[in-house]
């Protein structure tokens, strides 16, 4: 059973206490936006709407940078053997390409490896480690990983092989012994923590920048903006600049892969902004390292020959075809298993289910039934598997609760990995919803919208959706605005879409009628058509 919504709406400031921000000639609606969002005054509310390359922070800021610039200088001017360790998703891709084509233009030795999801798991391991060290490399540089890999950098060491890591996953007390270039480090100074593996990767490379006249480290930053969107990291500070003018720049890229890529999309280069990119461009870069070899994205974006590029990027598209029908698959059947399930939080398990797809499923069923939800999949005596959570369950200290009966676990608050023995799953169960119990969360399972402020509909007009622009690139952090219409005049209610799945409303605005869509809220169609006046929560485009 799906969960009603609730909405929280934020004050409404009223134009006297926007004084400062009217000057800038915005509206009061937009001004109030911007004071909720932590902007307190005129000059901060310019940086927020102007993003500007000279607000991107100095990259020796960050911990370990100097440092590792000098060594990976020393590698390289020596032509070492160098190896790039990478992740599977979009923002290990990109940092990946980023790097090597980097290294690349000033003619060091570099290859690249990137784990496979299903056999080997996030981040370095001994076996992928004992095999770059058997080819002779001298250097690893790991990204958008390795943070937490004590163990690993350890026989990297004992087996004379230098390892840098470069990451921006939360750090534990104990580092690796070796050169750590992360944000999220308790000793860092660095302004900001939200970098993505990209994000740090370009900081490097900006770093690098300053010892070789032939490193452009703006030559990345389509690439960069890419991997950030992709990563879902907050769009503020340095972010924001990033994105803003990595857009720019795939709208010019000479990279081939990107065009590519945005072609076998049916797209032009004009079309890209952060929504394309986010749910049009980064499914097919993260599907390649879900149901294939992540080695395919890296290749995409490093060619140099525009038919390879083709090539890859149909590979990309076809893995994410196959990627929608298995997980499709996956949620029909976890469907049908929650319709003898009680629990608050849900555990499902299946035999073969694929691992690369556990995670958008359980996010997925978050969405319908507003409830912490995990998916294994079991082979032989093994459950491996992902679990997302809703706001306010803290996804791995409840995990933490559970660990005498997992195997390993990782993540964070809202999202984690977990394995653990087969016989184990109905202890599992019930132990963590014993958890969920004690914390009173099952009676307060409803979904909740955060919107910016309630709106009149004389209110909505094409200058306020002109202004909600200036607002952009909207991610975490800064979403798009979300404005709510008390006892809105309902005139017409239908389904549109070939499954019906959409819903078209019609509301009476003060002079003229208001034109409203909902994606995926089809099955809403009959409760709105039994309601002459309702509040509706909506974004407005132009």
């Amino acid at each position: 059973m799906q969960k009603e919504t609730r909405y929280i709406v934020s004050d409404r400031y009223n134009p006297d206490d926007c004084k400062d921000f009217l000057k800038l000639g915005l509206s009061p609606i937009i001004c109030s936006i911007l004071k909720n969002r932590g902007i307190s005054n005129k000059s901060e509310a310019l940086r927020f709407l102007n993003p500007k390359l000279d607000m991107l922070h100095d990259p020796l800021l960050l911990p370990d940078m100097d440092e590792a610039v000098h060594s990976i200088k020393q590698f390289v001017d020596s032509h070492d053997r160098i190896t790039i360790y990478g992740d599977y998703d979009a923002d290990g891709i990109t940092s990946t390409s980023v790097l090597y084509r980097c290294l690349k233009s000033i003619g060091a030795n570099v290859d690249y490896y990137i784990p496979n999801r299903v056999d080997e798991g996030y981040g370095l391991n001994m076996d992928a480690v004992h095999s770059i060290i058997e080819k002779g490399c001298d250097l690893i540089i790991t990204v958008d990983c390795g943070v937490t890999s004590i163990d690993e950098v350890k026989y990297c060491k004992d087996n004379g092989t230098e390892i840098i890591i470069t990451d921006h996953h939360e750090c534990k007390d104990v580092l690796p012994d070796t050169f750590v270039v992360n944000p999220k480090r308790k000793d860092s100074i660095y302004p900001f923590a939200g970098l993505a593996g990209v994000g740090v990767v370009f900081k490097l490379v900006m770093a690098l920048s300053k010892f070789y006249k032939d490193i452009d480290p703006f030559k990345y930053i389509d690439l960069t903006a890419i991997g950030t969107i992709a990563d879902i990291v907050p769009v503020i500070d340095e972010n924001r600049v990033i994105i803003k003018y990595g857009l720019d720049a795939v709208k010019n890229t000479a990279n081939l892969g990107i065009r590519a890529l945005i072609k076998s999309v049916n797209l032009s280069l004009d079309d890209i902004d952060t929504e394309s990119i986010g749910y049009i461009i980064a499914p097919r870069i993260n599907a390649v390292g879900r149901v294939s070899s992540a080695d395919t994205g890296v290749n995409l974006f490093i060619t140099d020959d525009a038919d390879e590029a083709l090539h890859y990027a149909k590979v990309l598209c076809d893995s994410n075809r196959t990627r929608q029908e298995i997980e499709e698959a996956i949620l029909i059947e976890a469907e049908e298993k929650l319709k003898s399930y009680d629990d608050f939080v849900i555990v499902l398990e299946s035999k073969g289910w694929h691992i690369g797809v556990l995670g958008i499923v359980a996010s997925r069923l978050v969405e319908r039934y507003s409830k912490p939800t995990i998916l294994l999949s079991s082979n032989e005596n093994v459950c491996r598997g992902s679990g997302r959570s809703i706001a306010g369950f803290n996804l791995y200290e409840a995990l933490t609760g559970c660990s005498d009966l997992l195997y390993k676990f990782g993540g964070h608050e809202q999202a984690a990995g977990l394995s653990l023995p087969i016989e184990n799953i109905e202890a599992f169960r019930k132990r963590i919803n014993e958890i969920a119990m004690s914390e009173n969360r099952s009676a307060n399972a409803s979904k909740i919208l955060n919107a910016d402020c309630f709106i009149k509909p004389e209110e909505i007009n094409l200058k306020l959706a002109d202004e909600i622009k200036l607002l952009e690139p909207f991610g975490v952090g800064n979403t798009e605005p979300v404005f709510v219409l008390k006892s809105a005049k309902v005139k017409e209610v239908r389904t549109v879409g070939a499954k019906n799945n959409h819903l078209k409303l019609k509301l009476q605005g003060k002079d003229s009628v208001i034109d409203g869509i909902g994606f995926n809220m089809g099955p809403c169609a009959e409760e709105c058509s039994n309601q002459k006046k309702m509040d509706v929560a909506f974004s407005i485009e132009k």
